[in-house]
């Protein structure tokens, strides 16, 4: 059985299932320290067809948003850089639709009343949502 997608430049071929658990089970049974790995390069590591890239990025935050962030992201069941990710990811995407409605409205004019109740109401309607659950509130 071959790993789909799972190829290593320096042998060439496809690796296969067994020999990935082999090698898993050989270094469970003998750790390797840090300073005795070898650096991994483009040529010559495995690489994995469709994973998505990462960019990695050093962030300081303040002790208590951190504790923060840590506590969300285990209720979510995820880690705390895919915590912040999402939490960027949905940021961004609400930053774009206000955008786009501004755009909007500076070529037909603004919305009107009853165009911003239908928005509201379908924006419920998708979020599973039937009723505000407090006061109204805008965010910037």
């Amino acid at each position: 059985m071959t790993v789909t997608g799972l190829i290593l430049p320096s042998v060439g071929a496809p690796v296969t299932a067994t020999a990935v658990d082999q090698a898993a089970t050989s270094l469970r049974r003998r750790p390797v320290p840090y300073r005795q790995l070898t650096p991994c390069r483009p040529t010559t590591c495995a690489t994995i067809v469709g994973v998505a890239q990462r960019a990695k990025r050093s962030v300081s935050l303040p002790a208590e948003l951190a504790q923060a962030i840590d506590r969300a992201a285990a209720q979510d069941g995820t880690t705390f850089s895919a915590w912040l990710a999402g939490t960027a990811a949905h940021r961004l995407r609400l930053e774009a639709g206000r955008h786009a409605i501004a755009e909007w409205e500076r070529d037909y004019g603004p919305l009107t009343s009853d165009e911003l109740a239908d928005g509201l109401a379908r924006a419920r309607a998708l979020l599973g949502r039937t009723k505000a659950k407090g006061p109204s509130r805008r965010s910037a």
